[in-house]
């Protein structure tokens, strides 16, 4: 089970009914509150060299992407609902099954002109800026690192990866994906 927390009832309802709306990575730099974050769709951390070799320096690793991700955040049941409340909003939806909600959007996402990549369901990875081992850095950094001070989320993102060349003028993107009362339930607190 994942939840999704809302404002407003009118925007639990809608996403009940299945309108799943997706933000653009981008746009929740410029967010204020909770839900923004500045390093956004940015990766980095510093290799701890020094560690092994006194003589040796850490070095500072960053990444980005040139293609445009659209993500719908969501947390991990066991984040306190009082967190979830008082952060993003007294509406809850719990996706009882998560995976089934991935494969209405993929059905929809799959015919899609902007789609370069089937959509998928991620962790956050709350590291960002963190001295870390040094390892191959994966490519979700770009949209699944998150600095700690977000780590009492526990997010888990569905990711929708857009083609380089699609234009993305809008700062969100619904999906249309049915009626989900059978998956998912509406918690008021």
């Amino acid at each position: 089970m994942l939840r999704r927390a809302f404002e407003t009832e009118e925007y639990a309802r809608q996403f009940m009914a299945g309108d799943i709306r997706f933000g653009l990575l981008q746009y929740y730099r410029q967010m204020e509150g909770r839900r923004g974050d500045e390093t956004e769709g940015e990766g980095y951390f510093q290799w701890n060299l020094n560690a092994t070799n006194p003589d040796l320096h850490n070095v500072n690793y960053s990444l980005s992407s040139l293609e445009p991700y659209y993500v719908l955040c969501c947390s991990h049941p066991e984040v306190c609902k009082c967190h979830l409340t008082k952060e993003f909003g007294s509406f809850i939806v719990c996706i009882n099954d998560p995976l089934r909600l991935l494969d209405r959007i993929c059905t929809i996402w799959n015919g899609d002109d902007r789609a370069s990549f089937p959509p998928f369901i991620t962790p956050a990875l709350y590291n960002k800026g963190e001295l870390v081992e040094p390892h191959f850095a994966p490519p979700c950094l770009v949209y699944a690192q998150k600095p700690p001070s977000y780590s009492q989320d526990r997010e888990y993102r569905y990711v929708l990866e857009c083609k380089p060349e699609a234009k993305q003028k809008d700062d969100f993107l619904t999906l249309k994906v049915g009626a989900c009362t059978d998956i998912c339930s509406l918690v008021v607190t």
